[in-house]
């Protein structure tokens, strides 16, 4: 799993877990997503486990995101962009980014700042629409002290979404990469 609450979890109701090092590749990984646009580009980690579903998702041969009709967005950028960070140096990429307009937000939980599973911090993004998300998120990974983004570009080959008319299903043409 790509969470230390959803693992413990398993374990509890005894469901067998094996580590993505464990295996080569996954046949199918199921997960929702915060925002997913018309080009099947999607905004995911409100939950800040996005580094892990991220690598989770790369060896994945079908990846399906479930959600709401509300998710679906015409351009990316309603929902902040999450965008994990080391600890070191946390401070100075918080102002680079409040210097480039991104208007940056530490995330928090108990009133302290959230702390991923793998010990980084969260900085969320403030974007309003993002243009062109396969591009930024190239920009984003060239940022020293970012480990990893929100965006999962072009990676998804199945979206199923749930609205007040019934279930659709939205199937990708695209390649996977980002």
């Amino acid at each position: 799993t790509t969470s230390s609450t959803t693992s413990e979890q398993a374990r509890r109701l005894g469901i067998p877990l094996k580590s993505i090092d464990e295996v080569d590749e996954v046949d199918v990984t199921v997960d929702g997503a915060d925002e997913v646009d018309t080009d099947f580009n999607g905004i995911k980690g409100g939950g800040g486990a996005l580094l892990m579903e991220k690598v989770v998702a790369t060896p994945t041969k079908t990846y399906i995101w479930v959600v709401d009709e509300s998710k679906m967005v015409g351009k990316l950028g309603t929902f902040k962009l999450p965008v994990e960070v080391v600890q070191y140096g946390a401070e100075q990429l918080f102002h680079r980014f409040e210097h480039a307009g991104y208007k940056p937000s530490f995330r928090e939980k108990n009133g302290q700042r959230y702390v991923t599973d793998m010990q980084n911090f969260i900085i969320d993004l403030d974007l309003g629409v993002i243009e062109n998300p396969v591009e930024f998120g190239q920009k984003l990974d060239h940022v020293v002290g970012v480990v990893e983004h929100g965006l999962f570009n072009q990676m998804v080959d199945m979206v199923i979404v749930a609205g007040r008319n019934g279930v659709q299903i939205l199937k990708s043409t695209k390649s996977k990469g980002e």
